[in-house]
This record gives C-alpha cells, sequence and structure tokens, in this order.
C-alpha cells in the first residue's frame, strides 16, 4: 500500500517541514508468524502510528527461534522511520 494512501492528513505539511517521523508498536506473534494485537509504544510526528500498524501486518517472523521454540505469542517491538519528505517530492 502507498504509504500516502494511509497517511494524507498530514503528510504534506510533514514533509514541507522536512520532519522525520517514527513510530514503535509493539504486537504479539500469531500462529502464522504475523503480528497481532498491535499497540503503539512510542510516535514522533503527526498520526504516523495509522501507518505504522498498517505496515507491521507486512512483517513475517520466523517460525521457530534458535531454541527450537514456537515465536507465536511472543511480543515484538517493530519501529519505524521514514522521512516524510519522499512522500512529496
Amino acid at each position: 500500500m502507498i504509504a500516502s494512501a494511509i497517511f494524507p492528513t498530514t503528510s504534506a505539511a510533514v514533509a514541507s517541514a522536512g520532519w522525520l517521523v517514527a513510530a514503535t508498536v509493539e504486537c504479539t506473534i500469531n500462529n502464522n508468524g504475523r503480528p497481532k494485537d498491535c499497540t503503539v509504544v512510542a510516535e514522533d510526528g503527526n498520526n504516523f502510528s495509522a501507518f505504522v500498524k498498517e505496515l507491521a501486518g507486512q512483517y513475517k517472523a520466523a517460525s521457530k527461534d534458535v531454541d527450537g521454540q514456537s515465536s507465536a505469542g511472543r511480543k515484538i517491538r517493530l519501529t519505524y522511520t521514514m522521512d516524510a519528505a519522499a512522500l512529496h517530492p
């Protein structure tokens, strides 16, 4: 999905100010290795967290850790940073 489609309302204003935006979400890994129940734990930039929560669904964890234990049910934190100027060159 295009970032500006998810993050349209403030992205032009953010880009014109030359801001970097970032957000961190904490999620639980489901049985398919995908994040679920994501909550925002940090945000730096005009509602960028809505975009990050959508983007987090694209993440795929390994099904097992190095010890052979399932990753399902584990908590992870994903941080995304974006140069908002890239949305509106």
